[in-house]
């Protein structure tokens, strides 16, 4: 009689203590391109709109890449860039205490993503390059290097285009808001605004008209002794309109009022941001010392028209900030 083996080809996912790992190719596609594609799919764990990640329905702290923290909490700049077929596993890390003198001492709810890396990724530099063009004038440019060493750890690339695709979303800290609410540093809302519609309830690469550029450097190196220095900076430029027409007819028993109302908005943001990050990390001590550079600015143009009345609107927002954070 012959022997009869049943293999299961379903996807296994292997827990030990908090942390829960997910193979990647076992939930990648021939269509993924970055590793963000791959997180999408994974059970539990819902990605946003706007990049945030979520696992269980609560938002994660932070995407460490081989255990290090290249991008605190701007980690789509790691789920955008790094292609899924490098990354071995995703983990999932419940309860994480990112401060080794914390562990077993302080409690965290926090929950975190680590990303571990082929053998095969951490010899050599990874880059993609993706240029295109098309008519009436369209253009997309992405040219990226990587370093996944233990040692050494980049993400840098120069991005630009007119195609709907929003460059500062790239560029969002993702836990911010409740950082500031957590230490109540809540600012109010603005006071001035030029009154321009809301987006429309549509996938925003469908009414996104821009032109854009973005250069992004993230630089991490450690050192002996548990030294560890890093460097993010980037520096963005874009260019973006928005056209709006609404008819609003009011029916009155002998008359009828009509209202017609156009806007053509442009807004030009220039942010600029460089972090200077010196951090040891010990069970016995820990250091963090970060120098922190802001400068944007905005300008933005309206023109308002209602009922042939025409009303020009510049509004000018700038904000500056140097910071130095020492935590130990």
């Amino acid at each position: 009689m012959q022997s009869v083996v049943v293999r299961s080809s379903r996807p296994k996912l292997h827990a030990s203590g908090d942390t829960l790992s997910y193979t990647a190719s076992d939930f990648s596609s021939a269509q993924d391109r970055v590793i963000g594609d791959v997180i999408k799919r994974l059970p539990g764990i819902s990605v946003a709109a706007d990049g945030t990640i979520s696992y269980n329905n609560k938002p994660v702290s932070g995407v460490y890449l081989g255990g290090d923290n290249l991008l605190d909490d701007k980690y789509t700049i790691a789920t955008n860039s790094i292609p899924q077929g490098v990354v071995d596993q995703v983990q999932v890390i419940d309860n994480h205490q990112p401060v080794k003198l914390l562990q077993n001492k302080v409690t965290s709810d926090d929950v975190a993503l680590n990303l571990t890396f082929k053998k095969s990724a951490k010899l050599r530099l990874l880059g993609q390059e993706t240029a295109g063009a098309g008519l009436p004038g369209n253009y997309y440019a992405d040219f990226n290097a990587l370093f996944l060493k233990d040692q050494y750890k980049a993400i840098n690339y120069l991005k630009g285009n007119n195609t709907g695709e929003d460059l500062q979303q790239e560029l969002v800290s993702h836990n911010i808001t409740d950082y500031k609410q957590r230490i109540g540093n809540d600012p109010p809302a603005k006071m001035l605004s030029l009154g321009a519609v809301n987006d429309p309830a549509l996938s925003r690469g469908r009414y996104f008209f821009d032109r854009s550029g973005l250069l992004n450097v993230n630089n991490l190196v450690n050192l002996k002794n548990g030294l560890q220095l890093r460097v993010n900076a980037s520096y963005l430029h874009d260019t973006e309109k928005q056209d709006y027409s609404q008819i609003t007819s009011v029916f009155l028993p002998g008359d009828t009022v009509q209202y017609r109302e156009t806007q053509h908005n442009r807004f030009d943001p220039d942010l600029l941001h460089a972090q200077f990050t010196l951090n040891v990390n010990k069970e016995k001590y820990y250091l963090n010392d970060v120098l922190l550079l802001d400068d944007n600015r905005w300008i933005d143009y309206s023109d308002l028209n209602t009922n042939g009345s025409t009303v020009h609107q510049v509004y000018t927002f700038t904000k500056r900030r140097t910071e130095k954070q020492t935590h130990s």
